[in-house]
């Protein structure tokens, strides 16, 4: 089909980090929703920076504050380049903050998948943090929740606030903003908790999975949250983060030569993934062998065959999109958490 830069598009702001220059490169983005492509342009010189390109990313990706994965590079949605694209994000989506409170962590992945599959939230960030004395006052949080941990979820969709309203009546221990103030407030205080990852750092018998964006974008990783606490494990840290091309080499350059179809698994941790921790509160069970044994063999077609309930088997596509990343050997719980999570 023949291309035009008259196709249907919305065309946004955006930014890139080069960590290396330590510079912020300006672009526009033109995301064509039809068929899905891409095209930006660089704004210090107005020159084309990525010709129109095939992505697999979906059109409700696209929000402001967003950060999108081009081309194994994360890219954050700024601003708005004109008045259409404004009025097309605005009309079908709108965001709002959850939390759910530490009480019911039993019930965490539940939740999410609530507010995922059948409410029809994309979570473009959810984040542990510990609520503080001082957060109280400076966050406007319900006060029973003081001193303990908390799960923030920034939910979008359209009428995202109303949705909200209705999820927390039907679901105990968890509570939402009840105007934009309150939604400046607690989007900061989400922001505070992506600056200071809350996690368990030097547990040896822990483990930590690393749910994979194609998951994510599919709605379904509140099934695997669900799936893992079930196992009587308590998680101790969850957030997201944006893996670009060179941090998924970097985390799986000891995998190098182990793991088959290298570069298709580098591409399947691209984007943004949740990081889990585990720990159990039972010191003679072996964490990171009962996580790996729920998570299943690495390729799906033997988890389907062999294992059929566990996660590789029932949320896997193939053996490089295979829904999560896990660890494999004792001790190896600290070693991740600290490569995502500490800052």
């Amino acid at each position: 089909m023949a291309q035009s830069k008259q196709d249907p598009r919305m065309t946004f702001e955006c930014e890139q980090y080069d960590q290396y220059a330590s510079l912020r490169r300006l672009y526009v983005l033109f995301f064509f929703y039809n068929d899905g492509t891409v095209e930006m342009i660089d704004r210090t010189n107005d020159k084309v920076y990525l010709k129109r390109t095939p992505t697999a990313i979906p059109r409700n990706a696209f929000f402001l504050g967003a950060t999108v994965n081009v081309l194994g590079k994360p890219t954050t949605i700024t601003g708005y380049a004109d008045e259409v694209t404004r009025q097309l994000c605005e009309e079908h989506s709108e965001s709002t903050v959850f939390l759910i409170a530490e009480s019911s962590f039993v019930s965490l992945g539940r939740y999410i998948s609530i507010l995922t599959e059948e409410c029809g939230f994309t979570i473009s960030d959810l984040q542990m943090y510990w609520v503080r004395d001082e957060a109280i006052a400076k966050y406007d949080l319900p006060q029973e929740l003081r001193n303990t941990r908390v799960v923030l979820l920034l939910g979008v969709r359209a009428a995202a606030m109303q949705k909200g309203l209705d999820f927390v009546q039907r679901s105990p221990g968890t509570c939402t903003v009840a105007d934009t103030a309150q939604l400046a407030l607690w989007k900061d205080c989400l922001k505070e908790a992506r600056q200071n990852p809350l996690a368990v750092f030097d547990d040896m018998n822990s483990s930590v999975v690393v749910i994979k964006p194609h998951l994510i974008q599919s709605k379904r990783a509140g099934n695997v949250i669900q799936q893992l606490v079930d196992l009587d494990l308590e998680p101790t840290a969850l957030a997201q983060v944006t893996i670009s091309s060179t941090i998924a080499d970097r985390f799986l350059r000891p995998y190098r030569g182990v793991l088959p179809n290298m570069d298709d698994t580098l591409h399947s941790l691209e984007g943004n993934a949740w990081v889990l921790q585990l720990i159990s509160l039972d010191d003679s069970k072996d964490v990171v062998e009962v996580v790996r044994a729920a998570c299943g063999p690495y390729d799906t077609v033997v988890a389907k065959k062999i294992f059929p309930t566990t996660i590789r088997a029932k949320f896997g596509i193939n053996e490089c999109d295979n829904a999560v990343h896990c660890c494999d050997l004792p001790g190896e719980g600290p070693t991740y958490v600290k490569f995502f999570l500490k800052k």
